[in-house]
């Protein structure tokens, strides 16, 4: 910055001032520009390491003896003692155990070594973590996390780390495409004997989609129409069997009756808006059976809010559903009960006993 003489005029100050403050700023703006340039060479290296990945791990061929296991929505472990060629999770954690004999790639989650890779470690959008007994034989990185190394873990190739939340944003977005690329090559050409792990109805993608919107719709319910969310939950604690079997008859009644308004022009709207608001009725009266039950789970006793309580019921229902055959007759019981609720309570709106007369009746009648 300059220097200012002891009987400098306050005209030359001010310039001086106001030099040294330009000077500020083309600082600053020169190490945000290094530090952009640095970034975007980082973010242009991860889709290189990506692509490159998922492209060798797509025509490698397997060797006789060995398997691949790749997992998809969900957490993988390669148990102590097994021992596998490579090792690939999207969307979950992989934890090595036992034995990698190719790489170790965890995309959107952490990867925990405890055991040998004799290839690279990598994780994409996630940590690395090193325990003791940990032994790599090529490279770790961790792109958008850090490589966490314990002591008496052995890395004989290089160390790298990428972190920062733009970082794990640009390769949260290449894991949505590597997964979808590695679906539709599973379906198309998957000849080999890859154990896939894939979660049923789309795994932990399909829980948290499911699970925002049945919440969303049941906290704005709880918000704007508390007393129809608690009719509802009364009704159905009152008479679950009969608004079972009035949602099974009001379900079959729907096909006849939409059949019946899209014959005419004007009745096609009609029928649209008597199927949106059918399925918006279950989902509120999904809501209420979920705050119902979370109402009974022993968890957090006397700590519980309208909000807390619906999360509870309803990621329990949602794990209980994702269970083979247990899930589908889950669903089979809840949907109806939920529209039988909605119908016999009008969605909610049920006036409580008869209303009082206009003009009081005299007890001594002429």
């Amino acid at each position: 910055p300059p220097t200012l003489d002891e009987d400098a005029t306050p005209e030359e100050a001010r310039e001086a001032r106001e030099e040294a403050r330009e000077e500020a700023r083309r600082a600053r703006d020169e190490a945000k520009q290094a530090a952009k340039e640095e970034a975007e060479a980082a973010k242009q290296r991860i889709r290189e390491e990506i692509r490159s990945f998922r492209d060798s791990f797509k025509h490698k061929k397997g060797k006789r003896g060995a398997r691949d296991v790749v997992a998809r929505g969900q957490n993988l472990e390669v148990k102590e003692g097994e021992s596998v060629e490579s090792a690939v999770v999207y969307g979950g954690n992989l934890i090595v155990k036992g034995t990698v004999e190719d790489d170790a790639v965890a995309f959107g989650g952490n990867l925990e070594i405890q055991g040998h890779v004799e290839g690279d470690a990598h994780a994409f959008g996630g940590n690395v973590i090193l325990g003791p007994n940990a032994q790599v034989e090529g490279d770790v990185s961790a792109f958008g996390g850090q490589v966490q190394k314990a002591d008496g873990a052995i890395v004989e190739g290089s160390l790298e780390s990428f972190g920062g939340a733009g970082l794990g944003r640009m390769v949260a977005g290449e894991i949505k495409r590597g997964m979808q690329d590695g679906q539709n090559h599973d379906a198309s050409v998957d000849h080999d004997d890859d154990d896939d792990h894939d979660g049923r109805g789309g795994g932990l993608a399909s829980f948290i989609l499911q699970f925002a919107l049945l919440f969303g719709l049941g906290f704005l319910g709880q918000m704007f129409f508390p007393a129809r969310m608690k009719e509802l939950g009364d009704e159905i604690r009152a008479n679950p069997a009969r608004n079972f079997w009035v949602g099974i008859v009001g379900a079959l009644a729907l096909i006849p009756l939409t059949i019946v308004l899209c014959i005419t022009l004007i009745g096609i709207p009609v029928a649209f808006a008597l199927l949106v608001a059918s399925m918006l009725g279950t989902a509120l009266g999904y809501a209420a059976i979920a705050s119902e039950v979370g109402t009974r789970l022993p968890v957090m006793r006397g700590r519980k809010t309208q909000a807390v309580v619906l999360a509870l019921g309803l990621g329990l229902i949602l794990l209980i559903s994702h269970i083979p055959v247990v899930g589908v007759l889950l669903n089979l019981i809840l949907n109806p009960l939920a529209f039988g609720a909605v119908i016999r309570t009008r969605f909610g709106y049920r006036g409580r006993g008869m209303p009082e007369p206009i003009f009081p009746r005299s007890e001594h009648p002429v």
